[in-house]
Protein backbone atom coordinates (compact mmCIF):
# COMPACT_ATOMS: atom_id res chain seq x y z
CA UNK A 1 0.00 0.00 0.00
CA UNK A 2 1.24 3.46 -0.89
CA UNK A 3 -0.16 6.63 0.70
CA UNK A 4 0.75 10.12 -0.52
CA UNK A 5 -0.47 13.60 0.27
CA UNK A 6 -0.90 16.48 -2.13
CA UNK A 7 -1.67 20.02 -0.94
CA UNK A 8 -4.10 21.57 -3.41
CA UNK A 9 -4.27 24.94 -1.70
CA UNK A 10 -4.11 26.34 1.82
CA UNK A 11 -6.30 24.15 4.01
CA UNK A 12 -7.22 21.66 1.25
CA UNK A 13 -5.32 18.42 0.59
CA UNK A 14 -5.86 15.13 -1.23
CA UNK A 15 -4.74 11.83 0.30
CA UNK A 16 -4.09 9.17 -2.35
CA UNK A 17 -4.19 5.56 -1.20
CA UNK A 18 -3.05 2.91 -3.69
CA UNK A 19 -4.13 -0.62 -2.77
CA UNK A 20 -2.63 -3.87 -4.09
CA UNK A 21 -4.07 -7.42 -3.69
CA UNK A 22 -1.41 -8.19 -1.09
CA UNK A 23 -2.91 -5.46 1.13
CA UNK A 24 -6.37 -7.00 1.38
CA UNK A 25 -6.32 -10.60 0.08
CA UNK A 26 -5.62 -12.21 3.46
CA UNK A 27 -8.64 -10.51 5.05
CA UNK A 28 -10.80 -11.32 2.03
CA UNK A 29 -9.87 -15.03 2.24
CA UNK A 30 -10.67 -15.06 5.96
CA UNK A 31 -14.01 -13.36 5.34
CA UNK A 32 -14.85 -15.88 2.59
CA UNK A 33 -14.10 -18.81 4.90
CA UNK A 34 -16.27 -17.33 7.65
CA UNK A 35 -19.01 -16.70 5.10
CA UNK A 36 -18.77 -20.30 3.87
CA UNK A 37 -19.14 -21.64 7.42
CA UNK A 38 -22.17 -19.55 8.31
CA UNK A 39 -24.16 -19.24 5.06
CA UNK A 40 -27.25 -21.25 4.22
CA UNK A 41 -27.79 -21.95 0.51
CA UNK A 42 -30.53 -24.21 -0.91
CA UNK A 43 -29.11 -27.56 -2.05
CA UNK A 44 -26.09 -27.45 0.28
CA UNK A 45 -25.50 -28.30 3.90
CA UNK A 46 -24.45 -25.39 6.07
CA UNK A 47 -20.68 -25.03 5.91
CA UNK A 48 -20.30 -27.23 2.81
CA UNK A 49 -20.89 -24.76 -0.01
CA UNK A 50 -18.00 -25.03 -2.53
CA UNK A 51 -15.54 -22.15 -2.17
CA UNK A 52 -15.61 -21.60 -5.93
CA UNK A 53 -19.35 -20.91 -5.74
CA UNK A 54 -18.86 -18.62 -2.73
CA UNK A 55 -16.19 -16.63 -4.61
CA UNK A 56 -18.24 -16.28 -7.78
CA UNK A 57 -21.44 -15.33 -5.99
CA UNK A 58 -20.18 -13.25 -3.04
CA UNK A 59 -16.50 -12.53 -3.78
CA UNK A 60 -16.86 -9.01 -5.15
CA UNK A 61 -19.09 -7.63 -2.34
CA UNK A 62 -16.66 -9.07 0.22
CA UNK A 63 -13.68 -7.50 -1.59
CA UNK A 64 -15.48 -4.14 -1.64
CA UNK A 65 -16.30 -4.43 2.06
CA UNK A 66 -12.77 -5.40 3.11
CA UNK A 67 -11.10 -2.77 0.92
CA UNK A 68 -13.36 -0.07 2.34
CA UNK A 69 -12.46 -1.19 5.87
CA UNK A 70 -8.79 -1.08 4.92
CA UNK A 71 -9.10 2.42 3.44
CA UNK A 72 -10.87 3.69 6.55
CA UNK A 73 -8.32 2.26 9.01
CA UNK A 74 -5.33 3.25 6.86
CA UNK A 75 -6.59 6.81 6.46
CA UNK A 76 -7.14 7.24 10.21
CA UNK A 77 -3.72 5.76 11.00
CA UNK A 78 -1.98 8.00 8.45
CA UNK A 79 -3.71 11.13 9.75
CA UNK A 80 -2.75 10.25 13.33
CA UNK A 81 0.89 9.47 12.47
CA UNK A 82 1.25 12.65 10.41
CA UNK A 83 -0.46 14.65 13.20
CA UNK A 84 -2.87 16.21 10.76
CA UNK A 85 -5.65 18.31 12.27
CA UNK A 86 -8.51 17.51 9.90
CA UNK A 87 -11.94 19.13 9.77
CA UNK A 88 -15.11 17.22 9.06
CA UNK A 89 -15.09 13.95 7.12
CA UNK A 90 -12.96 13.01 4.08
CA UNK A 91 -14.67 13.22 0.68
CA UNK A 92 -13.96 10.50 -1.89
CA UNK A 93 -13.24 12.49 -5.07
CA UNK A 94 -12.91 9.62 -7.59
CA UNK A 95 -15.76 7.39 -6.50
CA UNK A 96 -17.25 7.12 -10.01
CA UNK A 97 -13.93 6.06 -11.60
CA UNK A 98 -13.06 3.23 -9.19
CA UNK A 99 -13.09 -0.08 -11.10
CA UNK A 100 -14.12 -2.83 -8.71
CA UNK A 101 -13.49 -5.44 -11.43
CA UNK A 102 -9.76 -4.71 -11.10
CA UNK A 103 -7.59 -6.04 -8.28
CA UNK A 104 -5.72 -2.76 -7.72
CA UNK A 105 -7.42 0.41 -6.54
CA UNK A 106 -6.64 4.08 -6.05
CA UNK A 107 -8.66 6.21 -3.67
CA UNK A 108 -8.42 9.99 -3.64
CA UNK A 109 -9.72 11.47 -0.40
CA UNK A 110 -10.08 15.23 -0.16
CA UNK A 111 -9.60 16.56 3.35
CA UNK A 112 -9.83 19.96 4.98
CA UNK A 113 -7.02 20.95 7.32
CA UNK A 114 -7.28 23.29 10.26
CA UNK A 115 -5.14 26.36 9.65
CA UNK A 116 -1.76 26.63 11.35
CA UNK A 117 -1.20 29.88 13.20
CA UNK A 118 0.25 31.29 16.41
CA UNK A 119 -1.49 33.35 19.07
CA UNK A 120 0.51 35.94 20.99
CA UNK A 121 -0.74 36.16 24.56
CA UNK A 122 2.25 38.13 25.83
CA UNK A 123 1.66 41.49 24.13
CA UNK A 124 0.08 44.49 25.82
CA UNK A 125 -3.55 44.86 24.80
CA UNK A 126 -6.07 47.71 24.80
CA UNK A 127 -8.63 45.53 26.61
CA UNK A 128 -10.17 46.95 29.80
CA UNK A 129 -11.58 44.66 32.47
CA UNK A 130 -14.22 46.18 34.74
CA UNK A 131 -14.22 44.55 38.18
CA UNK A 132 -17.30 45.12 40.33
CA UNK A 133 -17.01 45.07 44.13
CA UNK A 134 -19.44 45.11 47.04
CA UNK A 135 -19.33 47.52 49.94
CA UNK A 136 -20.06 46.43 53.50
CA UNK A 137 -23.64 47.73 53.33
CA UNK A 138 -24.24 45.56 50.26
CA UNK A 139 -22.97 42.45 52.07
CA UNK A 140 -25.13 43.25 55.12
CA UNK A 141 -28.22 43.19 52.91
CA UNK A 142 -27.09 39.94 51.28
CA UNK A 143 -26.88 38.20 54.65
CA UNK A 144 -30.41 39.33 55.57
CA UNK A 145 -31.76 38.26 52.17
CA UNK A 146 -30.07 34.89 52.57
CA UNK A 147 -31.55 34.39 56.01
CA UNK A 148 -34.98 35.22 54.59
CA UNK A 149 -34.56 32.80 51.70
CA UNK A 150 -34.22 29.98 54.25
CA UNK A 151 -36.62 31.59 56.71
CA UNK A 152 -40.00 30.60 58.10
CA UNK A 153 -43.27 31.73 56.56
CA UNK A 154 -45.55 33.48 59.05
CA UNK A 155 -49.18 34.31 58.27
CA UNK A 156 -50.01 37.96 59.14
CA UNK A 157 -53.22 40.02 59.17
CA UNK A 158 -52.28 43.11 57.14
CA UNK A 159 -50.15 43.89 54.12
CA UNK A 160 -47.05 46.00 54.68
CA UNK A 161 -43.95 46.69 52.61
CA UNK A 162 -42.32 43.37 53.55
CA UNK A 163 -45.31 41.15 52.81
CA UNK A 164 -45.68 38.34 50.31
CA UNK A 165 -49.23 38.29 48.98
CA UNK A 166 -51.23 35.53 47.32
CA UNK A 167 -54.31 36.81 45.55
CA UNK A 168 -56.81 36.06 42.79
CA UNK A 169 -56.83 38.45 39.81
CA UNK A 170 -60.18 38.62 38.02
CA UNK A 171 -61.39 40.28 34.84
CA UNK A 172 -64.62 38.68 33.63
CA UNK A 173 -64.61 40.44 30.24
CA UNK A 174 -61.31 38.79 29.31
CA UNK A 175 -61.86 35.54 31.21
CA UNK A 176 -59.03 36.18 33.64
CA UNK A 177 -59.10 34.23 36.89
CA UNK A 178 -55.50 33.86 37.99
CA UNK A 179 -54.04 33.04 41.42
CA UNK A 180 -50.62 34.63 41.80
CA UNK A 181 -48.09 35.07 44.63
CA UNK A 182 -45.82 38.13 44.62
CA UNK A 183 -43.66 40.32 46.85
CA UNK A 184 -45.10 43.74 47.63
CA UNK A 185 -41.60 45.05 46.99
CA UNK A 186 -42.11 44.17 43.29
CA UNK A 187 -45.17 46.47 43.02
CA UNK A 188 -44.61 49.94 41.55
CA UNK A 189 -44.37 52.67 44.20
CA UNK A 190 -47.32 54.61 42.75
CA UNK A 191 -49.56 51.55 43.20
CA UNK A 192 -48.16 50.22 46.48
CA UNK A 193 -50.36 52.50 48.63
CA UNK A 194 -53.42 50.55 47.44
CA UNK A 195 -52.01 47.40 49.05
CA UNK A 196 -50.65 48.71 52.37
CA UNK A 197 -53.03 47.88 55.22
CA UNK A 198 -55.25 45.52 53.23
CA UNK A 199 -56.47 42.31 54.90
CA UNK A 200 -57.37 38.81 53.70
CA UNK A 201 -60.67 39.00 51.82
CA UNK A 202 -60.23 42.64 50.82
CA UNK A 203 -60.68 43.52 47.15
CA UNK A 204 -58.37 45.94 45.36
CA UNK A 205 -59.07 47.45 41.94
CA UNK A 206 -55.93 47.77 39.82
CA UNK A 207 -54.75 48.56 36.30
CA UNK A 208 -52.52 46.00 34.57
CA UNK A 209 -50.27 48.68 33.07
CA UNK A 210 -47.40 49.75 35.34
CA UNK A 211 -48.57 47.42 38.09
CA UNK A 212 -45.23 45.69 38.66
CA UNK A 213 -41.64 46.90 38.42
CA UNK A 214 -40.90 44.20 35.85
CA UNK A 215 -42.86 42.68 32.97
CA UNK A 216 -42.53 39.07 34.15
CA UNK A 217 -45.20 39.28 36.85
CA UNK A 218 -47.71 41.08 34.63
CA UNK A 219 -47.15 38.57 31.82
CA UNK A 220 -47.89 35.73 34.24
CA UNK A 221 -51.14 37.31 35.38
CA UNK A 222 -52.24 38.08 31.83
CA UNK A 223 -50.92 34.94 30.11
CA UNK A 224 -54.44 33.84 29.15
CA UNK A 225 -55.02 36.98 27.11
CA UNK A 226 -55.24 36.79 23.33
CA UNK A 227 -53.01 38.83 21.03
CA UNK A 228 -55.65 41.52 20.45
CA UNK A 229 -55.64 42.76 24.03
CA UNK A 230 -52.02 42.17 25.02
CA UNK A 231 -50.34 45.42 25.98
CA UNK A 232 -53.61 47.21 26.73
CA UNK A 233 -54.41 48.73 30.12
CA UNK A 234 -56.86 46.27 31.66
CA UNK A 235 -58.76 46.63 34.90
CA UNK A 236 -58.10 43.84 37.38
CA UNK A 237 -59.96 43.05 40.59
CA UNK A 238 -57.64 41.45 43.13
CA UNK A 239 -58.99 39.47 46.08
CA UNK A 240 -56.37 39.04 48.82
CA UNK A 241 -56.22 35.32 49.71
CA UNK A 242 -53.17 35.11 51.96
CA UNK A 243 -50.59 37.42 53.50
CA UNK A 244 -47.29 36.11 54.83
CA UNK A 245 -44.00 37.49 56.02
CA UNK A 246 -40.67 35.74 56.23
CA UNK A 247 -39.05 35.26 59.62
CA UNK A 248 -35.31 35.20 58.84
CA UNK A 249 -33.55 31.94 59.67
CA UNK A 250 -31.26 31.95 62.68
CA UNK A 251 -27.56 31.80 61.89
CA UNK A 252 -27.20 28.38 63.54
CA UNK A 253 -25.73 25.05 62.45
CA UNK A 254 -29.00 23.97 60.77
CA UNK A 255 -28.75 27.07 58.59
CA UNK A 256 -25.09 26.48 57.73
CA UNK A 257 -25.79 22.83 56.87
CA UNK A 258 -27.85 24.05 53.91
CA UNK A 259 -24.90 25.86 52.38
CA UNK A 260 -23.36 24.30 49.24
CA UNK A 261 -19.86 24.59 50.70
CA UNK A 262 -18.29 24.09 54.12
CA UNK A 263 -19.55 27.30 55.76
CA UNK A 264 -19.66 27.28 59.55
CA UNK A 265 -19.82 30.91 60.71
CA UNK A 266 -20.91 34.39 59.71
CA UNK A 267 -17.47 35.42 58.46
CA UNK A 268 -17.30 32.48 56.07
CA UNK A 269 -20.88 33.19 55.00
CA UNK A 270 -20.11 36.83 54.26
CA UNK A 271 -17.11 35.79 52.23
CA UNK A 272 -19.11 33.21 50.30
CA UNK A 273 -21.99 35.60 49.62
CA UNK A 274 -19.65 38.37 48.56
CA UNK A 275 -17.90 36.07 46.11
CA UNK A 276 -21.16 34.62 44.79
CA UNK A 277 -22.82 38.02 44.35
CA UNK A 278 -19.80 39.62 42.73
CA UNK A 279 -19.57 36.66 40.35
CA UNK A 280 -23.24 37.11 39.47
CA UNK A 281 -22.89 40.85 38.96
CA UNK A 282 -19.79 40.25 36.88
CA UNK A 283 -21.67 38.18 34.32
CA UNK A 284 -22.45 41.06 31.96
CA UNK A 285 -19.03 42.66 32.46
CA UNK A 286 -17.26 39.34 31.96
CA UNK A 287 -19.19 38.74 28.75
CA UNK A 288 -18.08 42.14 27.50
CA UNK A 289 -14.50 41.37 28.58
CA UNK A 290 -14.54 38.01 26.75
CA UNK A 291 -15.92 39.65 23.60
CA UNK A 292 -13.24 42.36 23.75
CA UNK A 293 -10.46 39.80 24.22
CA UNK A 294 -11.66 37.62 21.36
CA UNK A 295 -12.02 40.68 19.14
CA UNK A 296 -8.45 41.71 19.97
CA UNK A 297 -7.08 38.20 19.31
CA UNK A 298 -8.89 38.00 15.98
CA UNK A 299 -7.60 41.39 14.89
CA UNK A 300 -4.05 40.49 15.91
CA UNK A 301 -3.84 36.87 14.74
CA UNK A 302 -3.08 36.05 11.13
CA UNK A 303 -5.39 33.29 9.83
CA UNK A 304 -5.98 32.89 6.12
CA UNK A 305 -8.99 31.15 4.59
CA UNK A 306 -9.52 31.04 0.86
CA UNK A 307 -13.05 31.46 -0.46
CA UNK A 308 -12.82 27.94 -1.83
CA UNK A 309 -11.93 26.57 1.63
CA UNK A 310 -14.93 28.35 3.16
CA UNK A 311 -17.24 26.95 0.50
CA UNK A 312 -15.93 23.42 1.01
CA UNK A 313 -16.20 23.54 4.80
CA UNK A 314 -19.85 24.62 4.60
CA UNK A 315 -20.61 21.77 2.20
CA UNK A 316 -18.78 19.34 4.48
CA UNK A 317 -20.66 20.48 7.59
CA UNK A 318 -24.07 21.46 6.24
CA UNK A 319 -24.38 19.64 2.93
CA UNK A 320 -24.89 22.81 0.90
CA UNK A 321 -22.63 25.60 -0.29
CA UNK A 322 -22.54 29.07 1.23
CA UNK A 323 -23.90 32.10 -0.60
CA UNK A 324 -21.31 34.52 -1.96
CA UNK A 325 -22.67 37.39 0.16
CA UNK A 326 -22.23 35.32 3.34
CA UNK A 327 -18.58 34.38 2.83
CA UNK A 328 -17.05 37.27 4.78
CA UNK A 329 -19.28 36.90 7.82
CA UNK A 330 -18.56 33.15 7.89
CA UNK A 331 -14.84 33.92 7.60
CA UNK A 332 -15.17 35.92 10.83
CA UNK A 333 -17.01 33.05 12.51
CA UNK A 334 -14.30 30.59 11.45
CA UNK A 335 -11.57 32.83 12.85
CA UNK A 336 -13.38 33.00 16.20
CA UNK A 337 -13.88 29.24 16.20
CA UNK A 338 -10.29 28.25 15.37
CA UNK A 339 -8.76 30.75 17.80
CA UNK A 340 -10.99 29.51 20.60
CA UNK A 341 -10.31 25.85 19.76
CA UNK A 342 -6.55 26.44 19.76
CA UNK A 343 -6.68 28.27 23.10
CA UNK A 344 -8.68 25.41 24.64
CA UNK A 345 -6.46 22.66 23.21
CA UNK A 346 -3.07 24.29 23.86
CA UNK A 347 -3.91 25.23 27.44
CA UNK A 348 -5.85 22.20 28.64
CA UNK A 349 -9.14 24.00 29.16
CA UNK A 350 -11.27 20.95 28.52
CA UNK A 351 -13.23 19.38 31.36
CA UNK A 352 -14.38 15.98 32.58
CA UNK A 353 -17.95 14.80 33.00
CA UNK A 354 -17.47 14.89 36.77
CA UNK A 355 -16.41 18.55 36.61
CA UNK A 356 -19.46 19.31 34.50
CA UNK A 357 -21.69 17.57 37.05
CA UNK A 358 -20.24 19.68 39.89
CA UNK A 359 -20.92 22.77 37.81
CA UNK A 360 -24.49 21.59 37.18
CA UNK A 361 -25.00 21.15 40.94
CA UNK A 362 -23.81 24.70 41.63
CA UNK A 363 -26.30 26.02 39.08
CA UNK A 364 -29.10 23.85 40.46
CA UNK A 365 -28.36 25.03 43.99
CA UNK A 366 -28.62 28.68 42.93
CA UNK A 367 -31.96 28.02 41.25
CA UNK A 368 -33.41 26.20 44.24
CA UNK A 369 -32.17 28.77 46.76
CA UNK A 370 -33.94 31.53 44.85
CA UNK A 371 -37.32 29.80 45.24
CA UNK A 372 -36.76 28.27 48.67
CA UNK A 373 -38.49 31.14 50.48
CA UNK A 374 -41.84 29.73 49.30
CA UNK A 375 -41.08 26.13 50.19
CA UNK A 376 -40.34 24.18 53.33
CA UNK A 377 -37.76 21.54 52.48
CA UNK A 378 -35.58 19.52 54.85
CA UNK A 379 -31.81 19.65 54.45
CA UNK A 380 -31.68 16.07 53.14
CA UNK A 381 -34.45 16.63 50.60
CA UNK A 382 -32.96 19.98 49.58
CA UNK A 383 -29.67 18.33 48.56
CA UNK A 384 -31.54 15.49 46.84
CA UNK A 385 -33.44 18.06 44.79
CA UNK A 386 -30.14 19.69 43.80
CA UNK A 387 -28.75 16.33 42.64
CA UNK A 388 -31.93 15.46 40.74
CA UNK A 389 -31.97 18.76 38.86
CA UNK A 390 -28.28 18.40 37.96
CA UNK A 391 -28.81 14.81 36.76
CA UNK A 392 -31.82 15.76 34.63
CA UNK A 393 -29.90 18.60 32.97
CA UNK A 394 -27.03 16.29 32.07
CA UNK A 395 -29.42 13.67 30.65
CA UNK A 396 -31.05 16.24 28.35
CA UNK A 397 -28.77 16.60 25.31
CA UNK A 398 -29.85 20.15 24.50
CA UNK A 399 -29.58 21.40 28.08
CA UNK A 400 -26.30 19.55 28.60
CA UNK A 401 -24.76 21.23 25.53
CA UNK A 402 -25.96 24.61 26.79
CA UNK A 403 -24.30 23.91 30.15
CA UNK A 404 -21.06 22.84 28.44
CA UNK A 405 -20.95 26.12 26.50
CA UNK A 406 -21.49 28.11 29.68
CA UNK A 407 -18.82 26.15 31.56
CA UNK A 408 -16.32 26.63 28.72
CA UNK A 409 -17.13 30.34 28.58
CA UNK A 410 -16.31 30.66 32.27
CA UNK A 411 -13.07 28.69 31.90
CA UNK A 412 -12.00 30.88 28.97
CA UNK A 413 -12.71 34.08 30.88
CA UNK A 414 -10.72 32.79 33.84
CA UNK A 415 -7.83 31.85 31.56
CA UNK A 416 -7.75 35.24 29.85
CA UNK A 417 -7.86 37.06 33.17
CA UNK A 418 -4.80 35.13 34.28
CA UNK A 419 -2.80 35.07 31.04
CA UNK A 420 -3.21 38.24 28.97
CA UNK A 421 -2.18 41.80 29.73
CA UNK A 422 -5.07 44.19 30.20
CA UNK A 423 -6.07 47.21 32.26
CA UNK A 424 -8.33 46.73 35.31
CA UNK A 425 -10.91 49.27 36.36
CA UNK A 426 -12.72 48.81 39.69
CA UNK A 427 -16.36 49.84 39.93
CA UNK A 428 -18.70 49.59 42.92
CA UNK A 429 -22.06 47.87 42.80
CA UNK A 430 -23.74 51.21 43.52
CA UNK A 431 -21.93 52.99 40.68
CA UNK A 432 -22.66 50.15 38.29
CA UNK A 433 -26.34 49.53 38.95
CA UNK A 434 -27.84 52.45 40.85
CA UNK A 435 -29.27 55.28 38.73
CA UNK A 436 -27.42 58.57 38.70
CA UNK A 437 -29.22 61.27 40.70
CA UNK A 438 -28.70 64.83 39.54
Amino acid sequence: MNITREIKEEGIAVIKINVEPSDYQKEVDKALIDFQKNTNLPGFRKGHIPMGLIRSKYGKPIVIDEVNKLIDSSFKKYVAEEKMNTIGIPILKNQDSINWNSDTFCFELEILLAPKFEIDLTADTDVVFDKVFLEEKDVDKLVVDYQESFGEQIVVNNIDRDSIVTGTFINEEHNINKVFTFDIDRVEEDVKSKFIGAKVGDQITLKSKNLYKGELETKFVLEVLNDKIKGLEIELNLTVDEIIKIKPAELDQDFFDKMPKNINNIEELRGYLTEAKENLLQERLDTMFLADVEKYLKENTNINFSDNFIKKITVNRQGNSIKEEDIESFREELSDYFIREKIVKDNGLGFSQEELKDFARENAYSTLRSINRRTNVSNENFHKMVDNIADNILKDEKESKKLERLFLKIKLMTFYKENIKYKTRKISYTDLYEPVVN
